[in-house]
């Protein structure tokens, strides 16, 4: 599964809350890491999805050196409209508390790109190491939980450097802040990447956020099978789960065919979800 998931976009943390609910929901999601079953069935024969963070640049027009207020850059984004503004605050705080989200728009916000980076090396590991799988997607999620409440709930400067680094320890991406901070400040470790995958992005056509990629699949008599959807914006839990079922079955079908099926673009209902 690959989400593109900017840390400054609130229908991004929307989307991760949902889908993560949609995970431990769906019948047809494995609940332990492994299944005993040898052959599809028609609930739980999908294990547990690794989660790929992908980098999306919201809005490249920030501040890097430097952080603005939140409010200020909001109501500019607004075309000055303040009372617009503070309709998408009450609107985004009521969504987020039937989330478990408590939506704070204090504080600041500048440019992304450090957190983008620290997202590739919770993914990756460090340049050069044996493990070419790095610490992992679970590590980058641990990341990511942290990241968002300190962006959105906390009135956290996403683009602070010694914050980033004092979560970057929390999420056990480096042993220390002094090792992350070195990372953030006296190095462009993970940059190349971090701009491919924006670029990668805009090649697919992605121009909203959260946007997932969800492949599913295995291997049956020697034939590899792999089922695709792709879902626009921050959907309903009920969605996710919905996709997971059409993905199953479309497994199931290709399964009993000569190649491979592939679910593109599976519709979450009649409309893309919100996004940024």
């Amino acid at each position: 599964m690959s989400p593109a998931t900017p840390v400054i976009c609130p229908f991004c943390y929307l989307g991760l809350r949902k889908l993560q609910k949609a995970l431990s929901t769906s019948p047809h999601i494995s609940p332990s890491p492994s299944s005993s079953s040898s052959s599809p069935s028609p609930t739980a024969f999908f294990q547990p999805p690794s989660i790929r963070f992908l980098p999306y640049e919201l809005d490249p027009t920030l501040p890097s050196d430097h952080a603005v207020p939140k409010r200020e850059r909001y109501i500019a984004k607004f075309g000055g409209d303040a009372a617009r503004t503070s309709a998408m605050e009450s609107m985004m705080k009521a969504n987020g508390e039937r989330e478990g989200i408590k939506f704070d728009y204090g504080g600041n916000i500048r440019n992304t790109l450090l957190s983008h980076r620290l997202m590739e090396r919770a993914f990756a590991g460090p340049k050069g190491h044996n493990d070419s799988e790095g610490a992992g997607w679970e590590t980058q999620l641990a990341l990511l939980d942290k990241l968002f409440p300190h962006f959105f709930e906390h009135r956290g400067d996403p683009g602070d450097p010694a914050a980033l680094a004092r979560i970057a320890v929390e999420a056990s991406v480096f042993p220390s802040e002094d090792e992350a901070l070195k990372f953030l400040t006296e190095s462009d470790e993970y940059g190349p990447e971090v701009q491919e995958g924006i670029q990668d992005a805009r090649r697919k056509g992605i121009t909203g956020v959260p946007h997932f990629e969800i492949f599913a699949g295995g291997s049956k008599e020697g034939k590899e099978t792999v089922v695709k959807a792709e879902i626009p914006g921050a959907q309903d839990a009920d969605t996710f789960v919905a996709v997971f079922r059409q993905l199953a079955e479309a497994y199931q079908r290709a399964n009993g065919g000569s190649k491979g099926d592939e679910v593109e673009k599976v519709a979450p209902g009649t409309s893309a979800g919100a996004k940024c």
